[in-house]
């Protein structure tokens, strides 16, 4: 059955408009933008969206016909010439600010499914293996690292005891482990998961190596290497999307492992790698969530990051003063602010005095990142800049 209206002159001319738009944005040179989700085009004057149909991308959209798309539940007329202003607002962005750039790029898939498998029965754990588990902390030299940053997930790791070092489990049998206050099954198997993991590293050890051996996240990892390597050279040279995908996309998939799919979600938003940047009352309108509650994400963020790449922000920090200072660098503009927004987002650094910029995409804006009405991230920090984990 044919929606309300559905033969009107108003809607034949929206679907043909709909039709002419699907023939040219199915083209090969649209094929990135067919990957974003409908939403990433919004803007905070668009008014009647079609809000059903923001969270699908561009290509589901346009492999939908047009009377479907009509007849979906609260999508009336309005509300499709609003979709036809967005998908054109899709042909006219230029194809050169998006770029492919997976959050699950290898060696990450094994990671994150390693991370979130229910796999290990703390059940099953005897004294003989936890003294094992124990010797192997110790062979590691990991007695002062967080218990966090070992973890395979901090979704199952009590907040409370992210920050709680290896070396305090290192003398309690198993039974006393069982015993001690506060540490109740869930507790005690999560603890036990994070021993568990550091076995299995120490256990590729050979003995008397004369490498030593730092466990670390994986996408934690291949940011610090990144990192580092620039540091290192004397002539860097970054193009604009090479903080975005070294830098941004590892810290991004860390988060998803650790955090809630919300995060992320933010956190895209925020940089703007999925087309304009958001300020935070724009991402507070699309989320359906207060800005005091995005910034508590954001923290949640900080947070994250605090645990699992300390250092982190020292290093960013460091990188930028060593972009602006090295004589022979070839540094595209959009560079330092790139990771001036990197600290804000992941390290609850706020690096800029308050300015008005325009919303233009993460890897296209050499502007400073600080909007003139309240939406920089700059609520509840320190003095240094840092944001502090609440247990």
């Amino acid at each position: 059955m044919n929606p309300k209206g559905s033969n009107s002159p108003g809607i034949l001319c929206l679907m043909g408009e709909f039709e002419e738009l699907r023939r040219v944005l199915m083209g090969e040179a649209y094929a990135l933008h067919r990957e974003r989700p409908l939403a990433a085009w919004v803007e905070s004057s668009d008014r009647r969206l079609p809000i059903p149909l923001l969270p699908k991308t561009v290509g589901e959209i346009l492999t939908t016909p047009f009377q479907t798309l009509f007849g979906t539940p609260g999508v009336g007329q309005k509300k499709m010439a609003c979709l036809l202003q967005l998908l054109d607002r899709v042909r006219r962005t230029d194809p050169t600010l998006l770029y492919r750039a997976p959050l699950l790029a290898n060696p990450s898939p094994p990671a994150m499914d390693y991370a979130r498998s229910d796999s290990f029965d703390p059940s099953n754990v005897s004294e003989v293996m936890w003294e094992r588990w124990r010797e192997s902390a110790r062979v590691l030299l990991l007695e002062e690292e967080p218990l966090g940053r070992l973890a395979p997930t901090l979704r199952t790791l009590t907040k409370s005891i992210w920050t709680r070092p290896v070396g305090y489990y290192l003398n309690f049998s198993l039974a006393e482990l069982r015993q001690l206050q506060t540490h109740g099954d869930k507790r005690v198997g999560a603890v036990l998961q994070v021993f568990y993991h550091i076995h299995q590293v120490a256990k590729w050890v050979p003995p008397h190596l004369p490498l030593g051996v730092r466990p670390i996240p994986w996408a934690i990892l291949r940011a610090e290497i990144w990192v580092e390597k620039r540091l290192l050279q004397s002539a860097p040279q970054l193009d604009a999307l090479a903080v975005p995908q070294q830098l941004c996309c590892p810290l991004l998939e860390q988060v998803q492992i650790d955090g809630k799919e919300v995060l992320v979600h933010l956190a895209r938003a925020r940089l703007g790698l999925d087309g304009p940047r958001n300020s935070i009352r724009q991402i507070s309108r699309k989320l359906g969530l207060t800005r005091a509650r995005i910034y508590q994400l954001l923290r949640e963020i900080a947070g994250i990051m605090q645990v699992r790449w300390p250092e982190g922000h020292f290093k960013v920090k460091a990188l930028i003063d060593h972009l602006g200072n090295a004589p022979r660098a070839k540094v595209s503009p959009e560079v330092i602010p790139q990771l001036q927004l990197a600290l804000e987002v992941f390290f609850g650094e706020y690096c800029f005095s308050p300015s008005a910029v325009s919303r233009r995409s993460f890897v296209s804006q050499p502007s400073l990142l600080a909007e003139d009405n309240g939406d920089g991230f700059s609520p509840d920090v320190r003095e240094d800049g840092a944001f502090e984990i609440q247990n």
